[in-house]
């Protein structure tokens, strides 16, 4: 199903939450990893996660050889390459997502901008308090995040101000349990749970 025309800044390729650092692979293929020496498409670590529900939109991200990811403590971070864990990041069930050194991050229902040497950049009040909050993503400088049954798009260096505004608002269908983001291709997707929903952005609109 496609939703309203008009996404902001998700033509070209790939998206996600953010790029792969500093690892090559964290599973060898049959013909085995160079980055771990580890063949026959052996796990190369593991460590427990999930002991509750507590992992709702809570997919892993790899940056710059770390991987942030909520465990049963919370929003956690491993070294990529060996899985130890090397720090805690939020205490939520929320992934971070990055744009150059910047991470972007919900906590307290509120959507952070945070830089490298922890300054906080910019702020962005979430609208609907309780609900239902993805974790965001950049495409080209945008940040999408979906809250309840509407995504917003602002641009992840902010606005001048120390406060962000969404420069683009959508209307989806009401999650019914999850809410996560992911775009590419020229297009936003939306998974509610019970309904995926693509939005396309013209071939017109510019990268941020």
């Amino acid at each position: 199903r496609r939703a309203a025309r008009g996404v902001p800044g998700v033509q070209g390729g790939g998206a996600g939450p953010a790029p792969a650092g500093g690892v090559r692979c964290r599973r060898s293929g049959a013909g085995g990893c160079p980055a771990t020496g580890n063949g026959g498409g052996k796990p190369v670590w593991s460590v427990p996660a999930f002991s509750s529900c507590t992992g709702v939109g809570a997919t892993p991200v790899l940056f710059a050889g770390k991987v942030y990811a909520a465990t049963g403590g919370g929003l956690e971070t491993f070294n990529a390459a060996t899985g130890a864990q090397v720090g805690s990041v939020n205490n939520n069930a929320l992934s971070p997502a990055f744009d150059g050194t910047t991470r972007f991050y919900v906590d307290a229902w509120v959507l952070t901008a945070q830089a490298s040497n922890g300054a906080i950049l910019w702020t962005w009040p979430i609208p609907i308090v309780p609900s239902t909050v993805s974790p965001p993503i950049i495409v080209h400088h945008n940040l999408f995040i979906g809250v309840g049954n509407q995504v917003y798009a602002m641009p992840a260096a902010g606005n001048g101000t120390s406060t962000n505004a969404p420069t683009w608002t959508g209307s989806i269908s009401a999650p019914t349990f999850n809410l996560t983001l992911t775009a590419g291709n020229g297009y936003l997707i939306v998974n509610g749970g019970s309904q995926l929903t693509a939005s396309r952005s013209p071939a017109t609109t510019p990268r941020s």
